[in-house]
């Protein structure tokens, strides 16, 4: 007993020459003193361990109980704090952000986004005046104008996404609003503009459908949106071709959207994040975007991710990539509860401040993995401008922080001084105003791809089935680019009644099938007939090449998809010489030739390469007899000719990697 004594004594830091000795007289007792002095100390003891200095980094923002800095790495990533009105949140947001603006000012690679719902931000531009301040008046913006990289068939997809979400449209809006921009992007693309949200409103508005359709109902939902931005307060601001968002990239900018609707808030601060990160996925930079969200139930709202015709949302795709490109994502939330599982599952630490509804705390307690009572009982009594904080890496035990004062209700910037700011910080950048070729497209009638022409002068027929209508709609928006079983699939078809209703289609010349010799199961691609267009009631697309046979049409897109990467141009025009499909790179230009019959393709070869300068021709042979006679015909043609074209079967073309292709035909 006398020798274990003196071990507990040692054990609690409390061995000395007197100690011992009052031990070696009486262990009993001293242990007995040590058990009190235990148990007192653990009534002054938190409920929380105090943290080692693994908590401090680069950018601090707190201090703990045992009075060590708290800070991030810039490579942390994101971050997710929780708490009610008036606990210190914004104040933390602000004490970071001060800390991330004067590294930028120092030369650190650092660009800061705020997007906030009042004006409380604008003092730290007396931390560094390289901030934009916007409310969106004076901006110019258009959602419609591509990252630079990104090219507008990409663009258009995920523009659809965001927009989808946004407005919580059903999918089957998507297919109807993806076409009418890849229209627009088509037309405007040769007058080096892009199409604006009025430009779409009012290709939109003018496509006529009959009003028992379901298109039509897809029709009115995107002008009811459209309308609602277009005609408040943010018209102005869509007013443009190219707007100002490229030149946000480079900037410091605080986004204050106060007076918008939740809709168009998700839509702005969902579009601007996924134009910053394709921006920056296309490019690799060494700077880092931080991004703070002072309401991020607005975007990360669990109800988007409840949407099964809609995957999960926008946001949490963001969120699991943008690491890659250097973007940390600071998301501020009232109530966690109602806050998806993308930010939980992503966020590198999480701040709880007091919370006063218990399905916040109990939901925080699980995310931060808190399951100690004596935890759990503080929880429900964090004081003011304290907080638990968790990180996944580094210490990665729940501690207490408290926000230290950082005081700037003083301060007073307003619109004036912000605007003469931003003044300084566009001089230089010229936006580009919106272009109106509405002439044009009115007038014009070139054989385009998808343009729409109005519909035949026919009986009136009756009215369809639902199924039947639904797959009939869904070739109407895929002709020409996927097979029947997957428009079965699209139409939500089961193969069975996708087969029925097709041979029923094909019987009452509605559609036309066309199977081709070629890929595994010899697909078959459907496409529709005048007869179809009036049942449905809309304008009959009018495509390339028709006069050459719906089959050379169908091989036209087929070639066109596969080299996709390239952005390949349908019946592209050369000094008057139209190729089947047009492929331009860097170093050349590449004329691919559909060949149904050997009849025009010398002519094709001669003027492709004397009048449209191609560099090389490629001539695509429906079959082995077509190509045997057009391998004759080259044998016959001077060397010039002979030694810049490629003789092959369409299936060869189509199983080759286009990559490959351009390289060794090309």
């Amino acid at each position: 007993m006398m020798m274990g004594a003196i071990q507990h004594l040692k054990k609690n830091g409390l061995l000395n020459p007197v100690t011992a000795k009052m031990a070696l007289s009486d262990p009993e007792l001293i242990i007995q003193k040590l058990e009190h002095v235990n148990s007192v100390s653990e009534m002054f003891k938190g409920a929380f361990e105090h943290p080692d200095k693994s908590v401090d980094e680069l950018i601090k923002c707190m201090i703990t109980e045992n009075s060590i800095p708290v800070g991030f790495n810039p490579v942390d990533c994101h971050v997710l704090i929780a708490g009610q009105t008036g606990c210190g949140k914004s104040t933390l947001l602000k004490l970071m952000f001060s800390q991330i603006l004067k590294l930028e000012s120092c030369g650190a690679p650092f660009k800061t986004w705020l997007f906030v719902k009042a004006q409380d931000m604008r003092p730290l531009l007396q931390m560094n005046p390289n901030i934009v301040v916007t409310s969106l008046k004076g901006i110019k913006i258009n959602p419609l104008e591509p990252p630079l990289g990104i090219t507008p068939k990409n663009w258009a997809m995920i523009f659809v996404d965001v927009w989808i979400q946004a407005f919580r449209l059903y999918d089957a809006s998507k297919a109807f609003l993806i076409e009418c921009i890849s229209e627009l992007y088509q037309v405007f693309a040769k007058h080096n503009h892009f199409p604006s949200l009025f430009d779409l409103y009012g290709y939109v508005k003018g496509l006529k459908f009959s009003g028992f359709s379901r298109t039509a109902r897809y029709q009115e939902s995107v002008l009811n949106r459209l309308s609602g931005m277009l005609y408040g307060s943010l018209g102005e601001v869509f007013d443009c071709s190219r707007g100002h968002t490229n030149l946000f990239i480079h900037r410091n900018v605080i986004f204050e959207l106060l007076y918008l609707p939740i809709e168009q808030q998700v839509f702005l601060t969902n579009y601007l994040l996924s134009y910053l990160f394709n921006s920056k996925l296309t490019k690799e930079t060494p700077v880092r975007h931080f991004v703070g969200i002072d309401d991020a139930n607005q975007i990360f709202d669990a109800s988007y991710e409840k949407r099964p015709d809609l995957g999960l949302p926008i946001i949490h795709h963001l969120l699991t990539t943008v690491r890659k490109a250097k973007i940390n994502v600071f998301a501020l939330t009232q109530t966690p509860h109602q806050v998806g599982a993308s930010i939980h599952s992503n966020a590198f630490a999480k701040i709880m401040f007091s919370l006063s509804n218990g399905k916040d705390i109990e939901l925080m307690q699980q995310s931060m993995g808190i399951m100690d009572p004596q935890q759990k009982d503080y929880c429900y009594c964090v004081p003011p401008r304290e907080a638990i904080v968790k990180f996944s890496a580094r210490y990665q035990h729940p501690f207490i922080a408290r926000v230290p004062e950082f005081n700037t209700d003083g301060v007073s910037i307003n619109d004036r001084v912000l605007a003469i700011n931003n003044d300084r910080l566009f001089s230089g950048f010229k936006i580009q105003a919106r272009f109106q070729p509405e002439c044009e497209i009115e007038v014009k009638q070139e054989p385009e791809d998808h343009i729409v022409n109005e519909p035949p002068n026919l009986p009136e027929m009756k009215a369809v089935d639902p199924n039947t209508h639904d797959f009939l709609m869904a070739v109407n928006l895929n002709q020409y680019k996927k097979p029947i079983t997957e428009i079965y699939k699209l139409a939500n078809l089961t193969a069975g009644t996708g087969s029925r209703l097709a041979k029923s289609c094909e019987k009452d010349n509605l559609i036309k099938v066309i199977r081709i010799a070629f890929g595994r199961g010899r697909p078959r691609y459907p496409v529709l007939l005048p007869k179809a267009y009036s049942i449905l009631g809309i304008k009959e697309k009018k495509f390339y090449g028709k006069g050459a046979g719906q089959e050379h049409v169908l091989y036209q897109h087929l070639i066109q998809q596969h080299f996709s990467d390239f952005e390949p141009v349908i019946e592209l025009n050369r000094e008057g010489k139209f190729m089947d499909v047009g492929v331009e790179t860097d170093k050349q230009l590449i004329a691919i030739e559909v060949a149904m019959t050997a009849a025009n393709e010398k002519q094709n070869i001669e003027k492709d390469i004397t009048k449209a300068k191609a560099d090389r021709v490629i001539v695509a042979c429906k079959d082995k007899k077509v190509l045997g006679a057009v391998e004759k015909i080259l044998s016959g043609m001077e060397f010039e000719f002979v030694n810049k074209t490629r003789a092959c079967l369409i299936g060869d073309l189509l199983k080759r990697d286009p990559e490959r292709v351009l390289k060794d035909w090309g």
